[in-house]
């Protein structure tokens, strides 16, 4: 059996992942029992049914154990619940979203060493490397796959009292201080959205970067670029490699500089999975490279995924893991043969050999085979598909690595020398080149059909296809254009499929929930916006839901607040989507807005109903309740408590009802409700 590391490793997964949905019994049935059915197919040979079996038995034995030892780690971490404790520690991170929520490093002589997501109103403004300590009280315990250090399993708590001993220390405060201050240098010296997009591709640095610069890569599928990965491992490793072999240092000592740019980046980026997971690959690759030996991508791959899930098992939950392994397993399974294949067709076409030919073609194998190992991963864990980002993510390649190599050599320049001539003329070339990144992905999003959402039934038949697609070129190693053909059918059925569901709702009434309540429903290029968010979190979230609804490219008509909305919030919400209309609570619009609002008709949001579409009424009928009447068709939203509990105390005449989670209910089955892999509620209703 070849590669059997990468073997054991998906198997290992599978059995985890299956331990954890099913059970024990459900999982011993359906992921060694599916592998020893396959096994009596003809065809196989003795010794490779042998190995098979033995890797079965080895990986989800090692599955068992694994999940066994966290779940007595897990369960002796929650029996602390209500311990009142005292401790020393630091902020390994702080919260994006919650000035008051830091994930604190800490010694206690209760606990001994634990991570702990710590809430305090005591002090404000944590950084992460500031050394607190204080007393606190356990609230719990959960699994967390972003904490690696920490194996994956993380106290929650609320501190009775917090203070302050020593700002900023140790190497993750370092890290992330060089980080935020070379980030600041790039930011300072030529303030430009071109530069905004450098500070994301360098440093994952996107408190500065427009909303709509972040919106275009997010429709065009390259906000992925945004986020440190095996791609700026690479282009450091590289540049280090190279000063080493100028430098005439031997290999053992280019190996060591090698892995320490490694884990500095690693400790920049906060030791995310996505960065470990290529980082102990290319440590790997780095390893053979001194010994003399060969690295193969997908047995490194199995040892990454080996490494992260057995020390810290809730990372195979996380979306950064799983979209990473599927993007890597996807160039490495597929970028050779694309490569190989489009070489000989050259040399077959043009009857001559250019090297230049195989380095373009490998520049842009490289993209399209990530594009196509993540796609499936990537609409199951957002819901909706990038149609161009194949064609997006290989047209800015080519301006991704030169924008890296230059605006890292000014942002050094910067740091060590100041704002001087050459640093400067270094960063007018990274900003224009990142200004070309932002060019090409505002022109991808902008395309028609450039977002297709996942959202009816039929529609999961393009997941299915397209991981079926990667699953044989992996498994049968296609070539050539048995390969071609694979990949070609299976994009056709996602877009096909995809393009199918857009023209099938094109005039029926949808209406998507998320969790938290706020609520989006359209009719053909007609919107309404329910929303009930105050903070950005919730504005986050929500233009998360715009694009898992198809509304990307709809003209929001109508955004209406519950009874308990602040003018504040009706303003940041106005402002962040643009509707025609805002329909706000009765004291807001009598309070006023704090300014006016260009173009925004704002109304009350009352008993009397406002057309929100030729035939669709909007109004609040109650307390805490939004109804939107349709015609036949008449939705629902409850904005305060539930109220209504089962679907016996519908009101007759209601086709849908959503309640103060998002969550759906239907009488009579008028409606179709899916529940999407995203959280999401989605409903159509059928008389639309």
């Amino acid at each position: 059996m070849k590669r059997p590391l990468f073997t054991f490793a998906l198997l290992l997964m599978a059995g985890m992942a299956a331990l954890a949905r099913w059970g024990l019994w459900l999982a011993l049935a359906a992921v060694p029992g599916g592998v020893f059915l396959a096994m009596l197919l003809p065809g196989w040979e003795k010794r490779r049914r042998d190995a098979l079996l033995g890797c079965v038995c080895a990986a989800f034995l090692s599955a068992v154990l694994v999940l066994g030892v966290f779940d007595a780690r897990l369960a002796h971490a929650a029996a602390y619940k209500g311990t009142d404790i005292s401790f020393t520690g630091y902020v390994a991170e702080t919260s994006a979203y919650d000035s008051a929520l830091a994930l604190v490093r800490a010694d206690s002589p209760q606990l001994g060493r634990a991570d702990i997501w710590m809430t305090s109103y005591d002090e404000d403004g944590l950084e992460a490397g500031d050394w607190i300590a204080g007393e606190a009280r356990i609230t719990g315990a959960r699994a967390d796959g972003r904490s690696f250090l920490s194996g994956g399993v993380t106290l929650t708590a609320r501190s009775t009292g917090l203070r302050l001993t020593q700002p900023g220390r140790g190497l993750l405060w370092r890290a992330a201080r060089l980080r935020g201050r070379l980030a600041g240098e790039l930011l300072d010296a030529h303030p430009a959205p071109g530069t905004q997009v450098l500070a994301g591709l360098l440093f994952s640095e996107q408190s500065r970067l427009e909303d709509s610069a972040r919106r275009a890569m997010e429709r065009a599928g390259t906000a992925h670029l945004l986020s440190v990965s095996g791609l700026h491992l690479s282009i450091a490793v590289g540049w280090v490699l190279w000063v080493c072999g100028r430098l005439g240092l031997g290999r053992w000592t280019t190996l060591a500089t090698s892995a320490a740019c490694v884990l500095l980046l690693c400790a920049m980026a906060g030791f995310r999975t996505s960065v470990l997971r290529a980082a102990v690959m290319t440590l790997l690759w780095l390893l053979g490279r001194a010994i003399g030996r060969r690295s193969d991508s997908l047995t490194s791959l199995g040892a990454a995924a080996c490494v992260l899930v057995v020390l810290c098992p809730p990372a195979l939950d996380t979306a950064g893991f799983r979209m990473s392994f599927c993007a890597t397993l996807g160039v490495a399974a597929l970028a050779g043969p694309l490569t190989d294949g489009c070489v000989t067709w050259w040399e077959g076409r043009f009857g001559r050999r250019d090297g230049w030919v195989r380095d373009l073609c490998a520049a842009l194998a490289v993209p399209l085979s990530a594009q196509v190992g993540l796609a499936p991963v990537f609409l199951l864990e957002t819901g909706y598909l990038p149609v161009y980002g194949v064609a997006a993510n290989m047209a800015v390649s080519v301006l991704v690595w030169p924008a890296l190599l230059l605006g890292a050599l000014a942002a050094l320049c910067l740091w060590l020398a100041g704002p001087a001539a050459p640093a400067l003329l270094l960063l007018d070339g990274a900003s224009w080149l990142c200004q070309g990144i932002l060019a090409i992905c505002r022109f991808f999003a902008g395309l028609p059909f450039a977002v297709l959402p996942l959202q009816l039934p039929h529609q999961w038949g393009a997941v299915l296809g397209m991981a079926g697609a990667v699953a044989a070129c992996v498994l049968l190693r296609l070539e050539g254009r048995r390969l071609g053909r694979v990949l070609g059918v299976s994009l056709a059925l996602c877009l096909g499929l995809g393009l199918g569901g857009a023209l099938y709702t094109r005039d029926k009434i949808i209406v998507t929930a998320a969790p938290g309540g706020t609520v989006a429903v359209r009719r053909g290029s007609m919107a309404v916006l329910l929303y009930g968010g105050e903070d950005q979190y919730s504005s986050d979230r929500t233009e998360e839901l715009l694009l898992r609804a198809g509304l990307s490219d709809v003209e929001l008509r109508v955004l209406a607040r519950p009874w308990d909305a602040t003018p504040q919030g009706d303003l940041r919400a106005a402002l962040t989507f643009g509707p025609r209309v805002l329909l706000a609570a009765p004291a807001a619009v009598r309070e006023g807005l704090p300014r006016p609002l260009d173009g925004v008709e704002v109304l009350p949001l009352s008993a009397t109903p406002v057309e929100v579409w030729p035939g669709a009424l909007l109004s609040a009928p109650g307390d805490g309740q939004t109804l939107l009447d349709a015609g036949r068709e008449k939705v629902l939203k409850c904005w305060a408590g539930y109220g209504i509990i089962t679907e016996a105390d519908l009101p007759p005449d209601l086709t849908l009802l959503v309640d103060l989670a998002g969550n759906m209910y239907s009488p009579g089955r008028r409606a179709h409700i899916l529940r999407l892999w995203t959280g999401d509620s989605v409903a159509v209703l059928k008389g639309g």
